[in-house]
């Protein structure tokens, strides 16, 4: 789908979550204005982002009709082999981690207000850190690598955005059994009463110097690091240095555990289909529909 031959009047690059949803409120744009915006800043970034890996043909039509449910008060209920390596915002052939780096990089570029990742074991963190984003939910619906570790959260370009998102999407599901061991029940903290100067007011934060060591060895980010550190710190929280970190040196065999159950959640998403016209059942069916997808190009990559 192309951008509307008129050029947008919409400056998504100054509008946070909150200015989306006031001026949606206020009558300022509308839900098929934000779209088209989009769409625009996709045509104008993706021939070098390839951030975004396709576009609903309806996309038009259907923020029309999201207009209409959300005027009339209506509640309703993220490397690609499509487009080869996603690569960061700032410069030229930017490495921009993953595994969620189109979701990141299209918000770094306004391509769109926020994104749903998922984190495994940087999934999230790696890529809104190249791109200057900031990143307790169900995972119903999604495959996640190990049952232990995954979970799903927001991308944004604000903290504040990401609370709004968590706030939404935060909470217990009878389809993810993990979500039965959230602390608070359905006592939904108040994420948003947290973005405010004073909230890091009595927050610990600790420094493990023996992993950051080992993850960091760019000096601008070493500089950028402590800046930060020294903000939260001016903000009111107790900065802990060099903290006490004895399980980062027992975890080599962490890629092993990662990896160990990546079967059996394939298995339980298919069950939940009620459309398989592949017939895909398991890992095994997935690698050899990836083989013979000319879109997946198997031969420039293969599966692992």
């Amino acid at each position: 789908m192309k951008p509307s031959t008129e050029p947008s009047q919409l400056n998504v690059e100054a509008l946070d979550l909150e200015g989306i949803i006031r001026g949606l409120d206020n009558g300022d744009f509308t839900s098929q204005d934000l779209v088209d915006a989009y769409l625009e800043r996709i045509e104008r970034f993706n021939d070098q982002a390839y951030a975004v890996a396709c576009i609903n043909p309806d996309a038009r039509a259907i923020a029309i009709q999201r207009e209409q449910e959300r005027v009339a008060g209506t509640i309703l209920g993220g490397w690609s082999a499509l487009f080869g390596q996603a690569l960061g915002g700032f410069y030229a052939e930017q490495d921009p981690q993953g595994s969620s780096s189109g979701s990141a990089i299209a918000l770094s570029l306004n391509m769109a207000s926020v994104a749903i990742g998922a984190e495994t074991c940087g999934s999230i963190l790696y890529p809104t850190q190249r791109n200057s984003i900031v990143g307790l939910a169900s995972r119903a619906r999604t495959i996640p690598i190990n049952p232990e570790q995954d979970s799903i959260g927001p991308l944004s370009r604000s903290v504040k955005d990401s609370a709004i998102i968590l706030q939404i999407k935060a909470g217990g599901d009878k389809n993810d059994l993990a979500t039965e061991d959230i602390p608070f029940g359905d006592r939904i903290p108040n994420y948003l009463s947290s973005c405010r100067k004073s909230g890091l007011q009595g927050v610990r934060v600790v420094v493990p110097q023996v992993v950051y060591k080992v993850a960091n060895s760019d000096p601008e980010v070493d500089e950028t690091f402590w800046v930060a550190v020294a903000a939260i710190k001016s903000l009111g929280a107790t900065v802990v240095d060099d903290a006490d970190f004895d399980i980062w040196k027992s975890s080599a065999g962490l890629r092993e555990d990662l990896f160990g159950d990546v079967m059996l959640p394939y298995e339980v998403f298919f069950k939940t289909l009620k459309v398989n016209p592949h017939g895909i059942n398991n890992v095994s069916d997935v690698i050899e529909f990836t083989k013979k997808e000319l879109l997946e190009r198997y031969s420039d990559f293969g599966a692992e």
